[in-house]
């Protein structure tokens, strides 16, 4: 099955499809980091851990001269950030990387 179809044996949406971030995040909180993350006009961004990188795509929009690589061991998550990049018109400015971040050569960012 993926992410997408419905798991017709339990009637339950797609793995964490409800979920804006991939952790406990209030859109409050998320506003106020962006804001914090793009007050210096970064243009790099390194998002280690990043799920589907929603914090990372919003740090992108927000910051127009950067380049954002997200990190996850999760294939799926991964998936589902570059679709959402693709969606927003971010694709080219981000990249997904599926490898662990203990001992990544990324950064500094």
């Amino acid at each position: 099955m993926t992410e997408t179809e419905i798991d017709t044996a339990t009637s339950h949406p797609p793995r964490l499809t409800r979920l804006t971030f991939h952790g406990p995040l209030s859109e409050t909180r998320a506003n106020n980091l962006v804001q914090r993350l793009t007050r210096t006009n970064p243009t790099t961004v390194l998002d280690i851990g990043c799920g589907w990188g929603e914090l990372m795509l919003r740090v992108l929009a927000a910051a127009p001269q950067a380049q954002g690589t997200g990190i996850d061991v999760n294939a799926e998550d991964l998936a589902r950030g570059r679709r959402e990049a693709e969606t927003r018109g971010l694709a080219h400015r981000a990249a997904f990387v599926e490898e662990s971040a203990a001992g990544t050569s990324r950064g500094p960012a």
